[in-house]
């Protein structure tokens, strides 16, 4: 029992966890080249980070009473990465071995971090001033977001240049998490457009762009 225990949480690592840590690496390293004052503090959280995943492992296949409850109440809520916190949520949401209840506490747990992870950057939305409508439509995606928690600085402005459709722009090497939660929460909170990621060349540092659509 304790081999195919292991065998399900080797799986699980590989194919969950392991994307996420290179994506932690990646923003780790990032900090350190340029916030050196505070990458002591940021790698010593994506190490505290790593032991709480190993903590998962190992409690939510467990096979004793209280166990998996452990895993979800005690070692999730305690991660301090969001993408990592959301990842983890998202599993136990969609296990079909867990009550009603706690599933949709993961739900709310997932739904929380995606708005963390959102709300570290700026949010630009950017509209075609050639059709009037989408002004108002801008606004109405801003406060969208505002009722769903975001607490962001949120910008509307005019776009400088066009969009073939209704996009999240977002540097690929360290904000896609970020995109595919911006996109989660537009998609419960604005079902009118749906937009589509979007990866550009050239980051813009602690800033997020929405882009609708500019091209009949």
């Amino acid at each position: 029992m304790s081999g195919d225990r292991n065998l399900r949480w080797f799986d699980y690592l590989e194919k969950l966890i392991i994307p996420v840590a290179l994506g932690v690496l990646a923003w780790s390293t990032d900090v350190a080249a340029n916030k050196i004052s505070s990458s002591q503090h940021e790698l010593a959280t994506a190490e505290l980070d790593a032991q709480l995943i190993d903590l998962f492992g190992k409690y939510y296949f467990g096979e004793l009473p209280g166990e998996r409850n452990f895993a979800i109440n005690v070692v999730v809520q305690n991660i301090k990465n969001p993408a990592l916190r959301r990842t983890l949520a998202e599993v136990i949401k969609s296990d079909e071995r867990q009550s009603d209840e706690t599933r949709s506490e993961a739900s709310s747990i997932a739904e929380e971090a995606r708005r963390l992870m959102v709300n570290r950057y700026k949010i630009q939305i950017f509209y075609n001033d050639k059709k009037p409508e989408q002004m108002s439509e801008a606004y109405e995606i801003k406060s969208a977001l505002v009722s769903q928690g975001v607490t962001s600085t949120i910008e509307v402005r005019q776009q400088r240049d066009t969009a073939s459709s209704d996009q999240i722009r977002y540097f690929e090497q360290n904000e896609r998490d970020v995109a595919l939660a911006l996109q989660d929460i537009l998609n419960s909170s604005y079902s009118q457009r749906s937009f589509v990621l979007q990866p550009v060349v050239t980051p813009s540092p602690g800033s997020i762009s929405i882009f609708l659509k500019s091209e009949s």
